[in-house]
């Protein structure tokens, strides 16, 4: 398979650069990836990461990880935000430090005052 990799576009205005990438096969939505990375900080902030779930498990998202190395400087330090089921295989690739962990609060808002 052949992805349509056209829809590559960084978008900068002096204070950081945008990247991303939506990938499309045939008239299929395949995945995307956006990635930040700021002129002050020596990071690349991985802002989504996605692979439709009828493509998952082909090695697409490995795919793409790969092709959003390949567009940032290495000398960055990627960072991102993640599903804790997912954190052992970021962790496996290119993100082996974890950081903070932020958790999700349930409930309604009188209750967490």
């Amino acid at each position: 398979m052949m992805a349509n990799l056209k829809n590559w576009e960084t978008i900068k205005d002096g204070r950081c650069s945008v990247v991303g990438l939506s990938i499309t096969w045939k008239d299929d939505y395949i995945g995307l990836v956006i990635f930040i990375q700021p002129e002050t900080i020596n990071i690349s902030y991985l802002g989504n990461y996605f692979v439709s779930e009828q493509y998952r498990g082909k090695g697409i998202g490995g795919r793409i990880w790969k092709l959003m190395m390949e567009h940032t400087d290495n000398s960055r330090v990627v960072v991102l935000g993640s599903f804790e089921a997912m954190v052992p295989k970021y962790r496996a690739r290119d993100t082996p430090v974890p950081g903070t962990i932020l958790e999700r609060i349930h409930g309604d808002t009188a209750r967490l005052k």
